[in-house]
């Protein structure tokens, strides 16, 4: 069918790559989509054949849950694909607008049509390989479709992203990122992606938002899949993802009928069975595609595919369709009529740079239905120097992409004569809104074109009109600096009064006494039986203290040498038992009485060292002067080790080890990481110790330490109990949720001592 049986209705976007345009077929008045090569690439062959392999993949699938292609022909140097209309919301948007109606019932039908889409496509040996939340459409009825087969295995190559959604290169399968080698099994590990992203509004893993997508995708590699409540993925099915989620395609749920034979299994909550649908196919004359694994689909386009700036028109819809081909099409589905669809509001919907690459955000032809989304501030992680995971005070519930989330200038609101107004748009115009003469007409307002839901927002705007005038009167600027001096004034004192007078301490009771009742007014009852904590001693050696290795981060050097004499320490992390010895509540996030004790403070910390010095018949380490804490380091109560102690005890008691971590050069032996630990912390003392009996010196939790924060080349008077005061506590020897790096017996991390986290525990020494 040639493009005379078309009429062009608009152009819903133009890429350096490709031009869609909407359309009309004039036989039977259908509205379509037309895609083509824009005219700076027409002499592109290769662009030029993959829409053909577009059109010859989409050929073969006729499925509801898959968009339907029309028809492909070229004329002249144009090749043109023709597919069906379908308006919706891409999946990642759908579920930032209405997050609070996606009930679980419907995360899970969606993710049975969707694999139901893959298992058709898959019978006639076509796979996705670039399956992402951009191109999946939920239209007003919350049904999906499918769009994208046939495109380049590596299409999620060419996005630059959208601020606010998460890079597509996130959800395809590691071996295709590595090696651009799909796996029969590769749509399986983005399928469990997706889902895990619908129920939990995040993704499977806690990734750094400051680093670039490639760097994100590296953390996903090492980071172990994040355990989310029993509320949203219970048990069963959290299992069946984890099972998805294998790096190693080879350990990963071997094809999709043993998914859904998992699936029926594990989550009876639906009928995952598989019901092939009813075909109608009408030869098209289209190639049959190539093999999957051929050469000649494996070559990148080579090209960004990014809008070409000043050809996009500021106010049209965003549409990256990915074009799927039908013989014969199925009932024309209603829509309602232009003329209507124009009255209706448009959704304030945030910007997204759309290209026709698989990874940007495939925006199709969108309802007008929608409420607008919610933006909310991303959460500042307490942890410094890159650290990977926010601190939180309970498990965490975070919106969808909380971390890449742009928060939006408010701008001021417009003055009533320029409400309609927007940026001259060439000369001529900007001569007749210029002169601002009295007796001069206002310029007629500039009404939006009907079919654009995406404005610009308002931070591009560079009307000066929607700007307040600055105040021209020299006594007035006067008079507003000086009440807002007044005012940082009081807001300062209030911050010092509520900081060093009003904020609660911690409270110590030196008293002596034989009596556990008199240490605190709680239930003795629900107390565990008190036992002394059992220690083993660290010989007094000289510490070589820091390292100058190639790994080394820059707080870890120049070296220290320092003397330390003998001491004891705790072999194990402080586990759950041992502080129900002295509280009956247990803060921990984990549960288990050989778990280690988390979500402690370093106050919290403190307190239980004197109790359960107290308690045992010791001498408490720690008082309380002013509004400092202050270390009797000659009392032989428990205390925190100083970092020198702790560095001490994780090299073995000998101060020139420079063995990688605690016990091993190799971190499965002696500790739990991002890597091995199921995404929690684990029974402590359940891997190899060092060479002294201590366990988990390295992973498993972090361990807060006495000292104050600061680099080796600060001067501090004295070494061992380090820096006089701060704003950061030191914390050692890694965590269940960090990388192996994390682990090394030299490196150090720091956070406020008020910070309460999963994976931040500690452990005790005694000076004698």
């Amino acid at each position: 069918m040639a493009l005379s049986n078309y009429r062009i209705i608009e152009t819903v976007h133009q890429s350096r790559r490709f031009i869609l345009s909407k359309a009309e077929r004039l036989q039977d008045s259908k509205q379509v989509l037309i895609k083509t090569q824009a005219p700076a690439m027409l002499q592109d062959l290769k662009l030029s054949e993959s829409l053909v392999k577009e059109a010859s993949a989409a050929a073969q699938l006729s499925h509801p849950h898959i968009r339907k292609g029309l028809d492909c022909f070229s004329e002249g140097p144009n090749q043109y694909l023709v597919a069906e209309y379908a308006p919706g919301l891409p999946l990642i948007e759908y579920i930032r607008q209405n997050s609070d109606n996606v009930t679980y019932t419907q995360s899970l039908v969606w993710a049975r049509d969707l694999l139901h889409a893959l298992i058709y496509a898959a019978k006639r040996d076509v796979r996705h390989h670039n399956l992402n939340p951009y191109n999946i459409i939920i239209n007003a009825a919350s049904e999906l479709k499918l769009i994208g087969f046939g495109k380049h295995r590596d299409a999620w190559q060419h996005s630059e992203g959208n601020f606010n959604y998460r890079y597509p290169i996130l959800y395809v399968a590691p071996e295709i990122f590595k090696t651009n080698n799909p796996h029969p099994n590769s749509d399986i590990y983005s399928w469990a992606v997706l889902l895990y992203q619908i129920l939990c509004k995040e993704l499977p893993w806690r990734l750094d938002s400051f680093v670039g997508p490639d760097e994100q995708k590296l953390q996903s590699f090492s980071r172990a899949v994040t355990l989310p409540s029993a509320e949203k993925v219970p048990d069963g099915l959290y299992s069946v993802l984890l099972a998805c989620l294998k790096l190693d395609p080879n350990e990963r749920i071997r094809d999709f009928a043993e998914l859904l034979d998992t699936l029926q299994q594990e989550v009876p909550d639906l009928d995952w069975s598989y019901h092939e649908p009813v075909e109608e196919v009408v030869p098209m004359g289209l190639p049959e595609p190539e093999p999957e694994s051929s050469e000649a689909d494996e070559e990148a386009l080579g090209e960004s595919e990014l809008p070409i700036a000043g050809q996009i028109e500021p106010e049209t819809k965003e549409l990256s369709p990915e074009l799927g081909f039908a013989e014969e099409p199925l009932p024309e589905p209603i829509v309602e009529d232009e003329a209507e669809a124009e009255l209706q509001p448009e959704p304030d919907l945030p910007e997204c740079p759309a290209t026709e690459s698989e990874t940007e955000p495939e925006v199709t032809e969108f309802i007008q239905e929608f409420p607008a989304p919610i933006h909310e501030a991303p959460q500042e992680p307490e942890i410094q120097d890159d650290f990977a995971w926010p601190v939180i005070q309970d498990e965490p519930t975070r919106s969808i992409e909380a971390d890449t989330i742009r928060k939006e200038p408010v701008m001021p609101p417009e003055p009533p004569e320029a409400k309609s107004e927007q940026v001259p748009k060439t000369k001529a115009a900007a001569a007749e809104v210029a002169p601002k003469q009295p007796a001069a007409p206002a310029p007629p307002p500039i009404e939006k074109p009907a079919a654009s839901i995406l404005p610009k927002p308002t931070y591009y705007d560079q009307d000066a009109e929607l700007y307040p005038k600055a105040p021209k009167d020299l006594g007035s600027m006067k008079k507003i600096f000086i009440t807002l001096m007044v005012l940082s004034l009081v807001f300062l004192s209030y911050v010092l009064i509520q900081r060093f007078f009003l904020r609660q301490k911690p409270k110590f009771d030196l008293k002596e006494s034989t009596e556990t009742t008199e240490i605190e007014d709680i239930d003795l009852a629900a107390l565990a039986e008190n036992i002394p904590l059992d220690l083993l001693w660290v010989p007094s050696d000289t510490l070589i203290m820091g390292s100058i290795s190639p790994e080394a981060k820059d707080n870890e050097f120049p070296l220290l040498t320092i003397k330390i004499s003998g001491f004891m320490i705790s072999p194990l992390e402080i586990t759950q038992e041992q502080w129900s010895m002295v509280y009956p509540s247990n803060p921990s996030l984990y549960i288990g009485a050989n778990l280690p004790v988390e979500n402690v403070s370093f106050y919290d910390v403190i307190e239980y060292c004197n109790a359960k010095s107290q308690k045992d018949g010791l001498k408490p380490a720690y008082d309380y002067h002013g509004s400092e804490i202050v270390c009797d380091f000659e009392a032989d109560g428990y205390r925190l080790p100083t970092e020198a102690e702790w560095e001490l005890a994780a090299k073995a008691g000998k101060g020139k080890n420079f063995q990688l971590y605690s016990g091993s050069d190799l971190p499965d032996e002696i500790g739990w990481y991002s890597e091995n630990s199921q995404a929690r912390s684990q029974t402590a003392g359940s891997k190899k110790p060092n060479s002294l009996g201590i366990y988990d010196m390295s992973g498993n939790v972090y361990e807060w330490v006495w000292n104050w924060y600061a680099p080796y080349s600060y001067r501090t008077e004295d070494l061992f109990s380090g820096p006089g005061g701060g704003t950061d506590k030191v914390i050692r020897g890694g965590s269940w949720y960090h990388n192996a790096e994390r682990m090394r017996t030299t490196a150090r991390e720091y956070v406020k001592p008020y910070v309460k986290t999963g994976y931040i525990g500690f452990r005790v020494v005694r000076s004698r």
